[in-house]
């Protein structure tokens, strides 16, 4: 079945970035104009890489990976930000490509932590109407060395709150989700499963963020009917739509028709992009790139448009981010010999990255909410055991000489 979701709102989530009904249905919401965020270049930078590039292709992957009929629904933000507080414990490699496929290649630890410390403590503050929660922790098993610098750093920059579990117990999972329901008004009640923890997980880092707001102008209840939503290889569905005419941003391409839905005072936008019947919203979704995607939104401007969007409450299977991840090449992380040296002395690898959302979205507004957990596991140190045919050089290190070269065979020989 086609979800409303991808059929409609192929970009929710990527994009919470406003709907009003006529003059003679539900009035404007008043709240006063949101204040700026001030960031300087570099951590804009941040953010785009971070908040734009790397969503896109997080979503543009998980697409990939999900049928037409399947809904795809995911917070960015808090998977980038489970991953960067991850990236401040990584090193050499593993630091390069967490870096890089957060799209911040050219930044500094710094800058990097400066911007989110600044994102972190400026959204909840942008709209008075609005409640915007972004919740992190960290969980390291009883008595596994964690380093004080890197749970500093996660407390100074991202307020991360650190626990001390046994993994290996049974109620360690009713503890984490516990922890994860409370911080998303019981939105999202079961992130982690028995099968997720063992005796070798040691650590988890944790991002719970939790989104609800009104519309400026709340859908007029009245105007909401059943209509026709179209599925896949499917016959079409009855749905609640509801339905309003307003002067809002708008914008159109050959694939598709995109407009600005905003929440209380405009800090916080849905973006619905619904494709022209050529084409699809997987395909459209798959292809999306963070260049489409600053032309659509250079795109839009102010007009008179009906709008028509389904009433629809929508939670998405927990989902297990790691092919998704390796496919974003982040491959390295998994390894045994992923350096997360910064993390703790024993140097784990990432077990597991979990991720689930839900939206609920009606004629009030929005409520939504995700959780990301990656996880960890004691890491055994690599093996060479040359049991066979094997090669070696002797040769000096500044020069690069070779004084010897050989292949042993045969060692008895």
């Amino acid at each position: 079945m086609m979800s409303l979701v991808v059929r409609v709102l192929s970009v929710l989530l990527v994009a919470l970035l406003l709907s009003g009904c006529d003059a003679t249905g539900p009035q404007p919401n008043t709240a006063a104009a949101p204040p700026t965020v001030e960031l300087t270049a570099a951590q804009q930078d941040v953010l785009d890489g971070t908040g734009t590039t790397f969503g896109l292709d997080l979503f543009g992957t998980l697409n990939e990976e999900k049928g037409a009929d399947q809904n795809v629904v995911v917070s960015p933000f808090s998977v980038s930000t489970a991953l960067t507080m991850a990236l401040n414990g990584a090193r050499d490699s593993t630091r390069r490509a967490l870096k890089q496929a957060l799209g911040v290649s050219d930044h500094s630890m710094r800058e990097i932590n400066e911007a989110h410390r600044r994102l972190v403590g400026a959204l909840p503050e942008l709209d008075t109407t609005a409640t915007l929660r972004s919740a992190n922790s960290l969980w390291a098993q009883n008595g596994y060395p964690v380093k004080a610098a890197f749970t500093d750093t996660l407390r100074s920059v991202f307020g991360a709150e650190a626990r001390r579990i046994d993994f290996a117990s049974p109620e360690a999972p009713d503890r984490i989700n516990g922890w994860v329901a409370d911080q998303t008004e019981g939105m999202i009640q079961t992130l982690v499963k028995d099968k997720d923890l063992d005796g070798n997980t040691v650590l988890a880092l944790l991002n719970a963020l939790y989104f609800e707001a009104p519309w400026q102008t709340a859908f007029d209840e009245e105007q909401t009917e059943d209509a026709s939503f179209a599925r896949p290889g499917r016959p079409a569905a009855r749905v609640p739509m509801m339905h309003r005419t307003d002067s809002l941003r708008y914008g159109s391409t050959d694939r598709a028709k995109m407009v600005d839905l905003p929440y209380g005072n405009g800090a916080f936008r849905m973006t619905v992009v619904v494709p022209e019947e050529e084409t699809n919203a997987h395909a459209l979704a798959t292809d999306l790139d963070a260049a489409t995607w600053a032309r659509w939104l250079d795109g839009l401007e102010t007009r008179r448009v009906q709008v028509r969007l389904p009433r629809f409450d929508v939670t998405v299977p927990r989902a297990n981010l790691n092919e998704v991840l390796r496919t974003m090449g982040l491959g390295i992380i998994f390894l045994p010999w992923a350096n997360f040296s910064g993390l703790s002395p024993r140097n784990p690898s990432v077990k597991k990255a979990l991720h689930k959302a839900a939206i609920v979205v009606d004629e009030d507004g929005t409520e939504a909410s995700a959780a990301t957990a990656v996880i960890f596991e004691e890491s055994t140190p690599p093996t060479v055991r040359a049991d066979r045919p094997f090669l070696f050089a002797i040769r000096e290190a500044q020069t690069g000489t070779l004084l010897f070269l050989g292949r042993i065979a045969d060692p008895t020989a």
